[in-house]
């Protein structure tokens, strides 16, 4: 069907149209109808069509010949740009890069094409309509490209001064990315990249040549050289071998122990980013490319941070060649940032973590910002944390001493101590698997937040670093052993000079007291009856009891002396303990006080099912031997309640064989008090005495050392049904058979 020679002939038409003529006349027609505005957009092949073909040129003509405001939008580029300076003699020219689509509005006509096949051709298929509503929307989309794009006068002056127009865009063709990074290498002045090794096995396979290229421009003074940043690992020859390569052709390459995440290269005129991860030897599928000069300017501004603080890579190789460790060090200024990377240091370590706070206050604020999450990380990854914390002035529940006391409770797993404040410094230090570490310089310890209060901080890898870093912090660390240890000693000596005062006056009053008694007795014989002058056995008994005390504590002493000097002395002889211990139970006996009712009970180790005692030949000191397990039955009596028909009253010596068959193991069971929980740790070390029960904790520290001499072992335990009532503790110890 024809189109209508006038919109007024027939209303509301919508056709497609086929085959050039036909096309070619309605585009006339369409011109001929145009009273006063004629709008068009088209892709760049356009105006070689409209300027080309002869009737469609002569259209245009007679349109502005007859007074019509022509415009158009269109892609101008180097190919059509002759076409376009012919249009704008008769129209306002814009363009509009990548345009696509075609068509043409007047006052109440539309036509439009989807595309032109080739220059200078004419249509092939028109779209013609007069439906008001397709009229009007066309009007307002011809507008919105209008505002949209740029006067072509100032897009043909940038083509004739050379001058690049800013674009960005994403390119995800391989074959297009591959041009495009070509193009940027060759047409650059300098080059700066920035990538994994994976880059540079890409630049390898993909752009040797045009580095040749550019490298033999660089040597004639015609380029500013290529700069390369990358990780270099040393136990990769492979990729040592490609780094040694690009070196001689004469690209400048430094080592990063940190990248950024995105790989990029900027040359002067242009900038490239690969948003996808690069696989070994590829482009990838995706790349940014942008000239905005924002982008270039920040990007080159980001490149020469980087490259100022990475290594050179001739120099990383020589070290690996020499066997030298390869390190990075890395001083960070932002106080955020260097938080943040011991977070993440201590978080992602799997061995170790020791940790030294500058001051009492600085471990107080990492609390209060949630340190011991971090820690908790560390331990469930297996890391050993450390942690030390010098002292502060504080007495109260603000005392770092109390502090830690509630980090142990919180993360029981982590090792906390204090340090004397004398050795306090302004460095907080940080050692994560003895492979890193990072020290943070205190700038104001009154600081609210951890942020204020620290200032710059120094990062490094350095093994040889970390650990000369590793030796102060486990220095500090046996101080402060030794510094809790000679704290507990002199509260433990301070303890036995008051238990021993108490052990001697406890005697030397009845003694004392006894003689008296005595002198009053004899100065006073005229005086006193014969009878009441005469000395009883009571009076003899005290005097001797309480001498008999008075030996043994300082025997006791005498030997802890030759214990701790090395002195002591054994005088060994085969003995059956079987017998031995049977005999001292009889002498024992006589060690309970009249007050306790109390049964000692003897089980030796007896022949299987028969039940009779079979002599177990140990070689000992009788007498030492004798005097350990007289201490551990003295004990026993003394710590049972002994009243009579309780049940608790049973004292229990049993001597077994050991499994192995090469030890004879003795054990001595009360049913008193049980050990106490503070007492316990330290039961067989000296003045470990309960204060509150008597006695002057020599005796059990000196059965050790004695069992020990011997070649045993000694141990104790309070009794395992204890919670369900069978209270009370059994102490044991063995000995070697004899052969």
């Amino acid at each position: 069907m024809p189109l209508p020679s006038s919109v007024n002939e027939e209303e509301n038409v919508t056709r497609v149209l086929y085959g050039d003529r036909c096309t070619t006349d309605a585009v006339l027609l369409f011109h001929s109808h145009v009273k006063s505005r004629f709008d068009a957009v088209a892709s760049y092949l356009a105006p070689s069509v409209a300027a080309g073909v002869e009737d469609i040129w002569q259209g245009l003509v007679k349109m502005k010949q007859r007074g019509v405001w022509i415009r158009l939008v269109t892609d101008i580029t180097k190919d059509n740009l002759q076409y376009c300076k012919e249009l704008m003699k008769l129209a306002e020219v814009r363009h509009l890069e990548g345009i696509q689509g075609n068509f043409g509005v007047s006052e109440k006509e539309y036509i439009a094409t989807a595309t032109i096949d080739s220059k200078q051709k004419p249509l092939a298929k028109l779209v013609y309509s007069n439906v008001l509503e397709i009229v009007s929307q066309h009007h307002y989309f011809f507008e919105m490209l209008w505002n949209m794009a740029q006067p072509a006068e100032q897009r043909i002056k940038e083509f004739e001064e050379g001058v690049e127009r800013p674009k960005t865009k994403l390119l995800g063709d391989p074959q297009e990315i591959a041009t495009a990074i070509k193009e940027s290498i060759e047409n650059s002045n300098e080059l700066c990249v920035c990538s994994r090794i994976e880059g540079l096995q890409a630049a390898y396979s993909y752009f040797l040549e045009s580095y040749k290229l550019v490298l033999s421009r660089c040597k004639q003074g015609n380029h500013r050289g290529i700069k390369w940043l990358t990780t270099i690992h040393e136990d990769n020859k492979q990729e040592l071998s490609l780094v040694e390569i690009f070196l001689d052709l004469g690209v400048q390459i430094r080592h990063l122990h940190t990248l950024p995440p995105m790989n990029f290269a900027v040359t002067d005129k242009i900038f490239e980013g690969g948003v996808a991860r690069l696989e070994e030897g590829t482009l990838g599928d995706k790349m940014l490319l942008s000239n905005e000069q924002s982008y270039l300017e920040y990007h080159h501004e980001a490149f020469d941070g980087l490259w100022d603080k990475a290594i050179d890579a001739a120099d990383i190789i020589n070290d690996i060649r020499k066997g030298i460790e390869k390190s990075n060090t890395e001083v960070i200024y932002n106080p955020k940032e260097a938080l943040h990377r011991a977070w993440i240091m201590v978080s992602s370590s799997k061995k170790d973590v020791s940790l030294l706070f500058s001051t009492a206050n600085a471990f107080r604020r990492q609390m209060q910002e949630g340190a011991l999450d971090i820690v908790q990380k560390a331990i469930r990854n297996g890391a050993n944390v450390r942690i030390l914390v010098p002292s502060d002035d504080d007495v109260d529940t603000n005392s770092i001493k109390h502090t830690l006391r509630k980090a142990a409770t919180t993360v029981p797993q982590a090792s906390f101590r204090s340090i004397d404040k004398s050795l306090q410094t302004r460095l907080t230090l940080l050692v994560t698997d003895k492979d890193d570490s990072l020290v943070f310089e205190l700038k104001d310890d009154n600081a609210p937040n951890s942020h204020d209060a620290v200032g710059i901080a120094t990062y490094s890898d350095s093994k040889r670093i970390a650990s000369s870093y590793q030796a102060i912090f486990e220095s500090l660390w046996k101080q402060s052993e030794l510094y809790e240890q000679l704290q507990i000693h002199e509260k433990m000596q301070r303890e036995f000079v008051n238990i021993a005062a108490h052990e001697l006056r406890t005697p030397i009053q009845p003694i004392l007291g006894t003689i008296d008694v005595l002198r009053d007795k004899l100065q006073g014989r005229a005086n006193i009856a014969p009878a009441e002058t005469t000395i009883t056995d009571t009076q003899l008994e005290i005097l001797h009891r309480n001498a008999k005390r008075l030996q043994k504590l300082s025997e006791e002493i005498l030997d802890a002396t030759r214990i701790e000097a090395g002195m002591l002395k054994l005088d060994k002889e085969l003995v059956d303990i079987n017998d031995m211990v049977k005999n001292l139970i009889a002498d024992a006996k006589s060690m309970i006080p009249p007050s306790k009712k109390i049964e000692i009970q003897f089980k030796p180790s007896a022949n299987g099912q028969e039940g009779n005692p079979f002599p177990l030949f140990v070689n000992i000191d009788q007498v030492r031997i004798f005097e350990v397990i007289s201490n551990l039955i003295r004990n026993a009596i003394h710590f049972s309640t002994g009243q009579e028909n309780s049940g608790e009253s049973v004292i229990t010596v049993t001597i077994q064989k050991s499994e192995d068959g090469c030890y004879a193991i003795v054990s001595v069971k009360d049913r008193g008090a049980g050990i106490s929980t503070e007492i316990l740790p330290r039961l067989f070390t000296r003045f470990s005495a309960d204060k509150d029960k008597g006695g002057t904790g020599l005796g059990l520290f000196i059965a050790k050392n004695v069992v020990e001499a011997h070649g045993g072992r000694v141990w104790a335990m309070n009794n395992d049904n204890y919670k369900y009532g069978e209270k009370g503790a059994t102490f044991s110890f063995t000995l070697p058979l004899a052969d």
